[in-house]
């Protein structure tokens, strides 16, 4: 029989077999051992448990522990011995409230230690602890609409009461990994910057002269270019281009879009810093990622083959191309399926080949290629973009042979879209906003063909706040009864909060204005894991992380709301839905139940004693109440933790459960 994890949702504890671990949702939680306290992790963070961490298994009846260098954290196999380990959940002992105690608003933050508006509530503060707003939620601070924009100094309507959760250093611009630069060709060796990181993929061209567009990535390096209107293999010319720079790139003499005379345009994006190997797929892949672009190498195999990509999500759009043969670049996108694809480097309509993705669509790891030269040959690389909120968007439209075109709603304004009719044979048009600073825009670039840009307003498209308008009759673009594919992108735009003034109403940023209205700022994430000790109006913390701030507040985790009279508390503990002792594969022999008392949640704690009770041997059943414990005080605060006993199994402990008393 396979093993079962021991998973709870919602409240409710599931037996899930290890085989079948793709049906725990992100959300549901699993019982980890740590250094003898229990912990709960949830799926999602499966990959944090650590190697001398103990999960809770159950294997044909019997309740194992299994150290976590034992388990595969991405697949959840177990491999290897277990131990025995008695059944137990310290979750039982006594049943808290609801009430989760909620400070006043931060004054000052001075390392572990928080001081705040008064002491409501923190007498009452258990570990662990989250930063949240007055509502009791996670804030993502927000301005209010911005006025008025002087040089840096942006100014917003009132009221704006989140402006006083902003401080220097914030990032409130959009990181999309997407850039435009215009630069002017010399002839020459000569750095472009202006980018603002180092870009995986840069493609130039030409504005104002008849010439090759050409494309480097930083896996095939400074000396393998492609010519995007052309399906040549690379070309290894060694006089194109110099480097891949912090801010930009540094071109040399040879290159086309660097002639003397030239004005041109570079579209660049950003691939994260490293080059990994990745086995995700069934050939091996070396993936140049940023989550959101990456660049793929592989060797083909000449049959059918997934292959890793490297992306937070699964591609929406990708270029394929065989690097040392003279064939066409294959384009996947979302909108056309994956039984079809369209060449970049001519005007054909879509086609139909199994051939090119097997008839599979990528997933969250990989995509698949068929058995096509163009997608499968041997030396291939890849080019793959995932849609991002805000940064990417990559879908279809149906045209309508009118001015007045359609609208496609991207979520943002986009700085860059390529369009290609997919129904019909057509070039593949191009517009971005450092071209055309301003509606309309009408200087289109054929990124297949070798063309200059041609400007004109039978071409023309308006980018509007969330995506872009067709305002052409243009077939290429726009005729009745056409379809079409499209890629967009918003330009990489990041802006730093120098200073925010709450009395002004204003901020200080650093790094360019913003495109929207509004500035919404990070996440404040911040926790605790316990109460150190309470001195007046200040607490001080432990496990302290994430980014504290003034005018938020700290909530602790539960504690007994309707505190029960002393002589109605019941000690128990369960078995947290695992079998009952047996009293042959794991013999109860006692419990140890240790119990502290004190005046606040959060101590000193005092120590009542140790106390060995035998009640629960004779059932070997766990959940019968420990009759034999000591008078517990009125109004006061206890804690309390119970260790199981075997004479043929390890001894297991509970974490200590805090509960309060009220009235006799």
């Amino acid at each position: 029989m396979p093993d079962n994890l021991f998973v709870n949702r919602n409240n409710t504890t599931y037996q899930v077999d290890v085989e079948n671990l793709g049906t725990i949702e992100d959300t549901d939680i699993l019982l980890v051992n740590r250094n003898g306290t229990t912990y709960r992790v949830e799926v999602e963070n499966f990959a944090s448990i650590e190697d001398t961490d103990l999960l809770i298994v159950n294997r044909n009846g019997l309740i194992f522990t299994v150290t976590g260098d034992r388990v595969d954290r991405f697949t959840g196999s177990i491999e290897g011995p277990v131990t025995v380990l008695s059944p137990l959940d310290g979750e039982g002992l006594n049943t808290r409230g609801t009430f989760e105690p909620l400070s006043t608003a931060i004054t000052a933050v001075a390392g572990t230690s928080l001081t705040f508006t008064d002491d409501t509530d923190l007498a009452d503060m258990v570990g662990p602890l989250t930063q949240v707003d007055e509502n009791g939620d996670v804030k993502t601070p927000v301005t209010s609409t911005i006025t008025s924009v002087a040089g840096n100094v942006l100014s917003f309507q009132s009221p704006n009461p989140d402006l006083q959760y902003f401080k220097s250093g914030d990032q409130v611009g959009i990181t999309t990994g997407f850039k435009t630069v215009l630069f002017n060709g010399n002839g020459s060796n000569q750095t472009i910057t202006g980018v603002g990181f180092r870009p995986a993929l840069i493609w130039t061209h030409m504005r104002n002269i008849d010439g090759y567009h050409e494309v480097w990535d930083i896996l095939r390096g400074v000396n393998s270019t492609f010519f995007s209107n052309e399906d040549f293999a690379a070309d290894g010319s060694t006089n194109r281009l110099s480097s891949f720079d912090a801010d930009g790139f540094t071109m040399k003499s040879g290159s086309i879009s660097n002639s003397s005379g030239a004005s041109s345009v570079a579209w660049c994006w950003y691939g994260g810093e490293t080059n990994v190997t990745n086995n995700e797929g069934s050939i091996q892949s070396t993936v140049r990622s940023s989550g959101n672009f990456s660049v793929v190498s592989y060797t083909g195999n000449g049959g059918t083959a997934t292959i890793g990509h490297g992306l937070i999500s699964a591609p929406k759009f990708m270029v394929v191309k065989n690097i040392g043969a003279n064939t066409s670049f294959w384009v996947y996108h979302e909108s056309l399926g994956n039984t079809l694809y369209v060449r970049l480097d001519n005007q054909a309509a879509q086609a139909g080949s199994s051939g090119a993705w097997n008839n599979q669509t990528p997933n969250d790891s990989t995509f698949s290629v068929g058995n096509a030269g163009e997608t499968n040959g041997s030396d291939m690389i890849a080019w793959c973009w995932a849609e991002v909120p805000k940064g990417s968007s990559f879908g279809s439209y149906s045209g309508n042979s009118s001015t007045n075109g359609p609208v496609i709603d991207c979520g943002f304004k986009p700085d860059y879209v390529l369009i290609k009719r997919a129904n019909g044979t057509a070039f593949w048009d191009c517009f971005d906003s450092s071209r055309d600073t301003s509606n309309p825009r009408i200087h289109d670039m054929w990124v297949d063909i070798s063309d200059p840009e041609f400007v004109s307003t039978s071409y023309s498209v308006d980018f509007l706040d969330n995506g872009f308008q067709l305002k052409n009759t243009d077939a290429k673009m726009n005729a009745s009864g056409g379809t079409y594919i499209y890629a967009a992108f918003a330009n990489d735009n990041p802006i730093e909060v120098d200073n925010a003034d709450v009395a002004a109403n204003t901020m200080t940023v650093n790094g360019g204005i913003p495109d929207e209205s509004v500035i919404t700022g990070p996440t404040l994430t911040a926790s605790a894991s316990n109460v150190v000790s309470l001195n007046g109006n200040t607490l001080t913390l432990s496990g302290v992380s994430g980014d504290w701030r003034e005018g938020l507040r700290a909530q602790g985790a539960e504690v007994t709301e309707n505190p029960p009279s002393p002589n109605s508390i019941v000690f128990t503990s369960s078995n947290g839905g695992t079998t009952a002792f047996t009293g042959t594969d794991a013999t109860l022999t006692s419990r140890t139940w240790t119990l502290e008392s004190g005046d606040s949640s959060t101590g000193p704690w005092t120590v009542v004693g140790e106390y060995e009770d035998t009640s629960a041997t004779a059932s070997q059943d766990g959940s019968v109440s420990w009759t034999n414990h000591p008078a517990l005080e009125a109004n006061k605060y206890y804690k309390v933790k119970v260790r199981y006993n075997s004479d043929n199994a390890d001894p297991v402990e509970s974490t200590f459960n805090t509960f309060k008393t009220g009235a006799s």
